[in-house]
């Protein structure tokens, strides 16, 4: 028979672990893709967790030149709801720059699955449209505290516009 060195087996149980990962990754995915109201429910709490620390983490670490790209994404966020459109990609983009200005790659990487996956974002946008509020004061405040550098008010104002899309959702499944 064949004998497996140390070596080997090291290497054996790096890939099986990588692709444990991978499976994870892609049950992820099949669920925000594949999500009913009650899936999207649960991925707004994830959200809330996550993005609450991605705000607060921006505020410490992007640069002056990073919280003016931010911005720019904000105002064709701004402009596509003016126009009447959805704004869901920009929305995505906003959020996605401002997991990356947290620097955590962990987080960023986590939100990036569950923001990309398939159409689950666009479920989000159009449910806070369905929303009898300012949508385009939630990012705004969101922003604008990441820019003052005032991570307290950046993680509320976060979680404030997450439990609102939530309650959204809670009530659209009354509906």
């Amino acid at each position: 028979g064949r004998v497996i060195t140390e070596e080997g087996k090291k290497v054996l149980l790096t890939y099986m672990e990588q692709e444990k990962k991978i499976e994870t990754a892609h049950k992820l995915i099949r669920r925000v893709g594949n999500a009913s109201k009650e899936d999207l429910i649960e991925i707004i709490e994830i959200r809330k967790l996550l993005e609450t620390k991605t705000a607060e983490l921006a505020c410490y670490n992007a640069t002056d030149k990073e919280i003016n790209e931010l911005k720019g994404v904000l105002m064709e966020y701004l402009q596509s709801i003016y126009k009447g459109e959805l704004g869901n990609e920009q929305d995505r983009r906003i959020h996605l720059k401002i997991a990356e200005l947290s620097r955590n790659k962990t987080l960023s990487n986590i939100l990036d699955l569950i923001l990309t996956t398939d159409n689950s974002y666009t479920t989000f946008a159009v449910v806070t449209r369905s929303l009898e509020v300012d949508i385009t004061k939630w990012h705004t405040d969101i922003v604008e505290a990441i820019a003052d550098r005032n991570p307290e008010l950046a993680g509320n104002n976060m979680l404030k516009h997450l439990s609102l899309l939530e309650d959204g959702l809670k009530a659209s499944l009354t509906e």
